[in-house]
């Protein structure tokens, strides 16, 4: 069984959230004034969990994750 994790990007405050509940509107996932971003399923080697949108420092070459 998959378990989808989800963190949301507050536009309105520039905040990033853990949403506790999301709505399903016409097979899409919403929050009002945020943009979720989803786990993908790797963590750092810190052990921190990595989202997509989240920046990455490799090196000295910063990449976004997707």
């Amino acid at each position: 069984m998959s378990r989808f994790k989800f963190k949301a990007w507050d536009k309105k405050n520039n905040l990033l959230i853990r949403p506790g509940q999301i709505n399903l509107v016409k097979g899409e996932l919403k929050i009002p004034d945020c943009v979720l971003l989803q786990y993908t399923g790797f963590t750092d080697m810190m052990g921190t969990e990595i989202y997509e949108e989240d920046i990455l420092l490799i090196g000295e070459i910063k990449h976004r994750a997707f």
